[in-house]
């Protein structure tokens, strides 16, 4: 028996729990970060864009109009902003890097770090240059360990699919008790109907 992640053994609520702007220094920069992810995500039903919205709305933000976004199934979103003059994208850190931002070693150490804490983490981008970090955890449903131990009884193989980064599946996997060889992770749509 399958499961994805999200919203099946997890609540499904997730929430901001890190906001972490390149530049740490601008006073405004961790708001107008908050500000463009939760914007371009107004229009999408992921988990991930409600925890942005709610992010936003704890910080009292107004969100700018979204002009067009498009989505790029497993990675993220990019579109427009009413008043930003540069197409913006908030997705995996990997998808902006290999469309061309440039990312420096400290930010991928930074990832790795919030990822191996259990977070998933939304880069935030505009035109070619990274605007920062925003990190996202949800919690592990409360019966979702004593289910799967029900479900290994009556003699069911189980495993675990998801898009999310490796460390963060693996933690997740330790506190259901899963073994590793019942975890998938960073899989696309597309590779979780495969499975």
């Amino acid at each position: 028996m399958l499961f994805d992640k999200t919203g099946t053994l997890t609540l499904g609520r997730p929430l901001v729990s890190q906001v972490e702007p390149v530049d740490p220094l601008d006073p405004g920069a961790a708001d107008r970060l908050v500000q463009v992810a939760a914007a371009l995500e107004q229009q999408s039903r992921h988990p991930l864009a409600h925890a942005l919205l709610q992010e936003a709305g704890r910080r009292g933000l107004v969100l700018p109009a979204a002009l067009e976004g498009t989505t790029v199934p497993g990675e993220g979103l990019e579109g427009r902003l009413e008043g930003e003059p540069e197409r913006l994208r908030v997705g995996r850190l990997d998808w902006l890097a290999a469309s061309g931002v440039p990312v420096a070693p400290e930010i991928r150490e930074r990832q790795a770090q919030l990822e191996t804490d259990g977070a998933s983490l939304l880069a935030v981008a505009s035109g070619p240059r990274l605007l920062g970090l925003v990190a996202v955890e949800d919690r592990p449903r409360a019966d979702a360990a004593t289910t799967l131990a029900a479900l290994r009884r009556r003699g069911l193989a189980l495993g675990l699919l998801s898009g999310d980064r490796r460390a963060a599946v693996e933690r997740l996997g330790e506190q259901l008790g899963l073994e590793a060889s019942e975890l998938a992770w960073q899989l696309q749509p597309e590779q979780k109907l495969a499975h």
